[in-house]
């Protein structure tokens, strides 16, 4: 799982809770038990190299073409 938010990363990885968080907190307590089985593996991103970002967001034209490349949907 590729993360570009590092207080989110480090709200799964660590068993520190937030009072702000509470909305969240089953969500996350999801989470940091499916890491902890090594279901997913949490990794920081850069937000440059968020390519989930692709399907997600408008991007500008150029933008579009750099993560198509990245995930090799180039062609013709």
């Amino acid at each position: 799982m590729m993360i570009d938010n590092q207080a989110a990363l480090k709200q799964i990885t660590s068993e520190a809770s937030s009072g702000r968080a509470k909305h969240v907190d089953i969500k996350i307590k999801f989470l940091r038990d499916y890491a902890e089985r090594g279901v997913v593996l949490p990794t920081y991103v850069g937000t440059a190299d968020m390519l989930a970002d692709l399907l997600t967001k408008a991007l500008p034209g150029e933008r579009v073409l750099q993560l198509r490349e990245k995930i090799g949907l180039t062609g013709k």
